[in-house]
């Protein structure tokens, strides 16, 4: 469909969005990054009213775009719709014929709501609808001729899509043997970024291994530990369940390495979500029945700790109900 055939939808933003947005932006580090976050907020909640209006329920509190420890590592605008899946609220600024979509918005989205603001940032134009896109690597910037009907959108918000239960990423192993290098997986953060980008500073127990010095060298400058986290969104679906997984590498001495594995609740949250598993796998994919801990209703942090070699492999599972999150690992 022709972009020229497209009649745009014009949705007020309120002193309610503006102060939503403010509130996110004013959590960031960078001037660029709150103007961001700033724009994907409004975008956000200019088509979750027009869904309102429609009499289709979406939920803010359980969008990515919604969380502050998402939003200071991601360029996410999505809105998730229970029971469909997740519509990706992207903005366009005026006289721009693109739409930008970057690598984190590929996942787990039904489509693309084009929100074009205004110079004054009063309103905006929901100016058309784009299914959703193969992964990339890269951001992708589609002309904005290409958009087609919002009742495409509508038709797809009528047909249910299955709900995925399972978040793995068999495609990576953290390797743990470079991090004495200081190399890196993407999103394994040192724990004062992870502090000030998660929200987690209510969380005290958090804050006292943030604040300490993440590396600890010995007489010829070797690090003797390393310690890096990682946020990991765990019920986009059942609530705001973003946890913060923290491992420390401690050299033990004659190649033996210790490793501390810890859970700490994200966002917004003081404790852990109850009954939340944190269990490690060997090689083989064989659970060790000790090295296994559930959170109780009123546990700031959970953990576990072993022992292993250089070249050894094991799988760390966080799960919650009907879903869980595994990371692989080498020594």
């Amino acid at each position: 469909m022709n972009n020229a055939q497209i009649t745009p939808i014009t949705i007020s933003l309120d002193r309610e969005a503006h102060a939503k947005a403010q509130h996110f932006a004013a959590q960031q580090t960078t001037t660029q990054k709150g103007k961001q976050v700033y724009l994907n907020t409004l975008a956000v909640y200019a088509v979750h009213n027009y869904l309102r209006w429609l009499q289709i329920e979406s939920d803010l509190h359980n969008s990515d775009s919604w969380q502050p420890g998402l939003q200071s590592i991601s360029d996410t605008a999505d809105l998730f719709i229970p029971n469909i899946g997740r519509l990706e609220c992207r903005p366009v600024l005026p006289q721009q014929s693109y739409l930008t979509i970057p690598p984190q918005a590929t996942e787990e989205r039904i489509g693309y709501v084009a929100v074009q603001f205004v110079e004054n940032l009063d309103r905006v134009q929901l100016i058309g609808f784009l299914p959703a896109v193969a992964s990339s690597s890269e951001s992708q910037q589609i002309p904005l001729t290409k958009l087609q009907s919002l009742e495409l959108l509508l038709k797809k918000i009528s047909e249910p899509i299955a709900i995925e239960v399972t978040k793995t990423e068999p495609q990576i192993t953290v390797n743990l043997g470079r991090w004495w290098s200081k190399i890196f997986e993407p999103g394994w953060l040192s724990l004062p970024s992870l502090f000030g980008k998660s929200g987690l500073a209510s969380n005290l127990a958090f804050r006292g291994i943030a604040e300490e010095q993440t590396e600890e060298t010995d007489a010829s400058i070797l690090p003797i530990r390393v310690r890096r986290g990682k946020l990991i969104d765990l019920g986009v679906r059942l609530g705001n369940n973003v946890v913060a997984l923290v491992v420390t590498c401690t050299s033990a001495g004659e190649g033996e390495i210790d490793i501390l594995l810890q859970v700490y609740p994200g966002g917004e949250q003081i404790y852990l979500p109850a009954n939340l598993e944190l269990k490690v796998l060997d090689e083989t994919n064989t659970l060790i029945p000790e090295l296994l801990v559930k959170a109780r209703s009123a546990d700031n942090c959970i953990q576990l700790f072993f022992s292993g070699e250089p070249g050894e492999r094991f799988s760390v599972t966080l799960t919650l109900d009907a879903i869980s999150f595994t990371e692989n690992f080498q020594i």
